[in-house]
């Protein structure tokens, strides 16, 4: 890692919105057993398959888990002496038991004595017992109890539940989702929420009932709390995403989701989603399979800030601190035809009155080329050639737009800017899939609003493919963005990552073999959302998932392999567009989602992990009898890249520059990786330059420091 990038985040351990803290990731299971059943014979006995039920709980190794179906005695003496040594246990003492084990090494009952924080509610059954569902809703239960997680100190509300079965038993079920919620609300004050069981229930299977509504009842908004799943998937459930094996005895197609994890959305997601479909000994030791996740801090909050001013159906957004106080701004325009329109953020995630700047007639980004911590407004013709950059005056507004130098060949080169050397300022890089065998090309800033002359690059990560994406970004936290490429035709959809060298070249540092993807109309964006200081990506189509985006953590190496849920701003129009940025200055990029054909309103869920806040300065030494110099530095403010197509914000956009895409795809390139840095006063051309023009890298790194320092951070 860099020496700027060391100083920027040396101590930098997260900190929540909320004054309690943050959720430490822990694991949980739920497992449906299945009961001694006098059908079940041979290998299909608990005798026989027990070991292997024990195996599938050891191997995952949950720091929570609860078993459905274990009424029978012999189960669950085999599951307590299997466990009792490193697990707790909360075991209802009625007839049909969810119990639910929790590690002692890491959790402990939050509520003494014992009885008054646990406890096993009755499932409604509303059916007379002439009908048929009586007895598949007779003694439905679910169990619950209280822990504290001894690491964070939170407490949790964990809930174990088994509702009615049967196609036509809907209403039991529906029932359920009632007593559920009733059972939450009554014992949840003031705690995270696990809910997890066997429901019974799949509305994407086929043949469901339009009527089964739990899955849906569980997830819809509460007066204090929202619950949301593990894992989710669109269309009809195959053999890949089905929890209940109906070919356990006998060849079957009909898949299932049976069994579920929830989680209460406030502050919480999951991640590193699992179904265990293990054999063993020729056959799964349950019918049904394992479901795990593991509980973590949410990467955003789920409550919106909304802001309509300026959106409108041909409009053009991007989000860039253009006022250098650390916080991202909100730029509006329609090319051609009207005025650029800044709306300062507040530093909190909203907006202020608009500052107007001149007339829109090209391709448009914005990037601190100038390392003043200012973006700056970067134009170019529609029939391609030079740059233009109107430097930031660091008030919304820019100076008049002066040639860069910077010619870049190609009507269908599309642009992005970011640090791709050491100094403070945004270089630039094109690809064109049309040109060079679709090679990038790249032109460092000179930190003056001009640029050196244009590098090509020899490194694999090429394209000629027009549906393929690339992005800058610093994702393996050295201070330097790398060139990240997405082809949906080449190496399966995987995206690779290519490190920046510091000199305009990359190398190869992985391929991600998460979050893959073969369909053109596939989306990946990339910025730093907490605030480690790599950048994430985040993965969305509308028609996958059910609209909701899945976040993989920036790693040294590359990206996390799991994915973790958004279950903030979901959207399954193909009309919608995402951005990452930082509009509350708080060191982690933001979820701003817009759809212009739907109010034009943007939507903003802030990240709730936050860089920490800077220490304060030094006193001033005044021993020597003289007051110590200290000149003020300006505040920093992010770096954007900017991505595919003129309008700087993303995927969307049209090959040509002469007019960008009425609406944009919501890049992370218009938001940016936190890479900048700024100019301390009086030193020349906004950064700290050598004589020859070119910045200098150690005069950079304490340079980014001063400003990091200085950071503004939303109000905790």
């Amino acid at each position: 890692m860099s020496s700027c990038a060391l100083l920027l985040l040396a101590g930098a351990a997260s900190s929540a919105a909320a004054a309690e803290p943050l959720h430490e990731p822990f694991r949980v299971m739920t497992y449906n057993v299945r009961q001694v059943n006098a059908a079940d014979t041979g290998a299909y006995t608990w005798e026989n398959r027990s070991p292997g039920v024990i195996e599938v709980i050891a191997d995952n190794d949950p720091d929570i888990f609860g078993v459905q179906e274990s009424s029978s005695k012999i189960i669950q003496d085999d599951l307590v002496a299997a466990f009792d040594a490193a697990y707790d246990r909360f075991q209802p003492t009625n007839g049909s038991p969810k119990t639910i084990f929790f590690r002692r090494a890491r959790f402990e009952r939050l509520v003494v004595p014992p009885e008054d924080g646990q406890g096993n509610i009755s499932i409604p059954n509303p059916y007379p017992e002439d009908h048929a569902c009586f007895d598949n809703a007779n003694g439905r239960t679910a169990a619950w109890v209280k822990l504290r997680d001894l690491v964070s100190g939170r407490g949790y509300l964990i809930v174990n539940a088994h509702v009615a079965h049967g196609n036509a038993c809907y209403e039991a079920r529906n029932l359920a989702a009632d007593a559920l919620h009733a059972l939450i609300g009554a014992q949840s004050e003031g705690l995270g929420v696990v809910l997890f069981g066997d429901l019974n229930s799949d509305p994407q299977t086929a043949g469901a009932s339009g009527d089964d509504d739990i899955v849906e009842l569980l997830e819809a908004l509460q007066t204090t709390y929202r619950l949301a799943r593990s894992a989710r998937h669109s269309g009809e459930t195959s053999a890949d995403t089905a929890t209940f094996n109906s070919a356990w005895k006998s060849p079957s197609n009909n898949f299932s989701r049976l069994d579920y994890i929830f989680t209460k959305i406030a502050d919480a997601t999951t991640y590193h989603q699992l179904v265990d479909r293990r054999e063993v000994d020729g056959i799964t030791p349950s019918d049904h399979f394992a479901v795990l996740a593991t509980i973590r801090t949410a990467p955003f909050g789920p409550d919106p800030l909304i802001d309509d001013r300026g959106d409108a159906s041909g409009a053009a957004l991007a989000f860039a601190d253009v006022t250098g106080d650390g916080a991202a701004d909100k730029l509006v325009w329609k090319s051609g035809d009207d005025l650029l329109r800044v709306y300062p953020s507040d530093g909190t995630g909203q907006f202020g009155d608009p500052v107007i700047g001149a007339a829109v007639d090209a391709g448009m980004w914005f990037a601190d080329v100038d390392g003043d911590g200012c973006a700056d407004r970067i134009e170019r013709d529609a029939d391609g050639g030079a740059l233009r950059v109107g430097r930031a005056l660091c008030d919304g507004s820019f100076a008049a737009s002066a040639d860069s130098g910077d010619v870049v060949d190609g009507a269908g080169a599309r642009l992005y800017f970011a640090r791709i050397d050491a100094d403070a300022c945004a270089d630039r890089m094109a690809w064109d899939p049309g040109a060079l065998d679709g090679r990038s090309r790249v032109a460092l800033s000179r930190c003056d609003g001009e640029f050196d002359p244009e590098l090509v690059n020899d490194d694999p990560g090429a394209s000629t493919n027009t549906d393929a994406r690339m992005d800058l970004a610093d994702v393996n936290g050295d201070g330097l963005a790398d060139k990240i490429v997405w082809d949906p035709d080449a190496v399966e959809g995987r995206t690779r990552v290519y490190a920046g060298v510091g000199d305009g070249t990359f190398t190869l540092l992985a391929e991600h073999t998460g979050g893959t993807s073969g369909v053109a109309a596939s989306r990946f964006f990339h910025a730093d959302v907490d605030a480690d200081g790599r950048a994430d990506k985040l993965f969305w189509r509308s028609s996958f998932r059910q609209g909701h985006p899945q976040l993989y953590l920036g790693r040294p190496d590359g990206f996390d392999p799991s994915p973790m849920m958004v279950n903030a701003g979901p959207s399954e129009s193909a009309d919608n567009r995402y951005f990452l940025a930082d509009i509350d200055a708080s060191g982690s990029h933001d979820l701003i989602a817009w759809d212009a054909g739907k109010g034009g309103a943007t939507r903003a869920y802030l990240a709730l992990v936050h860089a920490p806040a800077p220490p304060d300065p030094p006193p001033d030494d005044t021993t020597g009898g003289e007051p110590a110099t200290t000149g003020e530095t300006p505040t920093t403010g992010d770096a954007p890249t900017t991505g595919d197509g003129p309008s700087s914000t993303g995927d969307e956009a049209s090959t040509t520059d002469a007019s960008p895409p009425a609406t944009t795809d919501a890049a992370s390139s218009t938001a940016g990786a936190s890479d900048s840095g700024g100019a301390t006063e009086g030193s020349e051309a906004g950064c700290a330059c050598t004589q020859s023009g070119r910045p200098d890298p150690a005069g950079a790194a304490l340079l980014l420091f001063a400003l990091g320092a200085r950071r503004r951070r939303r109000p905790q």
